[in-house]
């Protein structure tokens, strides 16, 4: 290019789309086109990277309690109750009790598995 760079590139394809509004309007309407795109391929390998991961579980499953137990000191579960499972980490596990006031609590799997139907 010469020296007056991108205006003279600029100018000449204005030019050739049928003026400047018409080239910033491809310019965005490609750049949009790009982003999304771009964002689409994201969400899709976060997908695929959770799903070969092996969630076991969604964040949020809500679980009905089928064996009383002492989850810490003070802290009882009773027949009935509901547990939301939100996350899981290996062996720990953290839930959430519904309609107690002092929640998160951390748990171990195995004691998930025998408070509930978790499989």
């Amino acid at each position: 290019m010469s020296n007056l760079g991108w205006y003279q590139w600029f100018t000449t394809n204005a030019k050739k789309v049928g003026g400047p509004l018409k080239l910033m309007g491809l310019i965005a309407l490609g750049g949009y086109a790009i982003i999304r795109t771009g964002e689409a391929g994201v969400k899709k390998g976060i997908k695929l990277i959770k799903k070969r991961n092996g969630e076991k579980t969604k964040n949020g499953s809500v679980y009905r309690v089928i064996n009383s137990a002492n989850i810490e000191e003070g802290v009882d579960v009773q027949v009935g109750d509901k547990i939301k499972v939100c996350a899981i980490d290996n062996d720990a596990v953290m839930i959430e009790i519904l309609g107690n006031e002092n929640n998160p609590y951390f748990i171990d799997m195995e004691l998930l598995k025998f408070i509930v139907d978790y499989k």
